[in-house]
């Protein structure tokens, strides 16, 4: 079993992020339990606008390696970094801001990662959003150190509307990487009981995550 311990911190909207989570993967067959409790989490912002992606930068981590595609904790040799840019669009396409979500991940052990997460950006969107079902992110071979892709994604919203958002992900191996790249894809697919209490501010993020060629 992988597991990661996450402390955010930065702002959206100008208002202030402060948190701590914990992410459990079990490597074997792609099963992920994550959660996040937030001290203080902007009321203007619902982390289902960003596809739950401030544990997604890293549901892909240890996903269940298909094909003989590692996933990203055996790729590391000590420290990573995975950042997600993501733009928000209504319907017709009216843009309503732009969130970048900045983690810094450190090996601690064999099974054992830290995480620091940064947030920043503004969204002027709905908050009445539902978390999506799950996303392909394929991820292509830019350097030797680095991973980049990037995927659409429709967020619904509990009227039956939607907005849209582009999501742009990479990652870089710091500290280099265990063997060779190549180009992969995560899947990754949240659980119908996955959920956000804006309330007591926790995110808790069940699903499968699984490492594999491109489609």
């Amino acid at each position: 079993m992988a597991s990661i311990r996450f402390n955010y911190s930065g702002n959206i909207n100008s208002q202030n992020i402060d948190g701590v989570g914990h992410l459990c993967s079990n490597v074997d067959n792609g099963q992920f339990t994550g959660s996040i409790i937030f001290a203080s989490f902007p009321a203007s912002f619902n982390p289902a606008a960003a596809g739950a992606s401030l544990l997604s930068i890293s549901c892909t981590n240890g996903g269940a390696s298909t094909y003989d595609i590692p996933n990203i904790l055996s790729l590391t040799t000590g420290t990573y970094t995975s950042r997600r840019t993501i733009d928000f669009f209504e319907a017709d396409t009216t843009p309503l801001g732009q969130v970048i979500i900045d983690g810094s991940f450190t090996k601690l052990d064999d099974e054992i990662f830290e995480a620091n997460v940064i947030l920043s950006g503004t969204y002027t969107g709905a908050t009445d959003l539902i978390i999506p079902s799950g996303y392909d992110l394929p991820l292509n071979v830019t350097n030797p150190t680095k991973l980049q892709g990037s995927f659409n994604l429709d967020i619904p919203r509990t009227g039956g509307s939607l907005i849209k958002t582009t999501h742009v992900h990479e990652f870089e191996f710091t500290s280099g990487t265990t063997q060779p790249l190549v180009n992969c894809e995560s899947q990754i697919y949240y659980m119908s009981n996955s959920k956000w209490n804006p309330t007591n501010k926790c995110l808790y993020l069940p699903g499968i995550s699984i490492m594999r060629n491109q489609t």
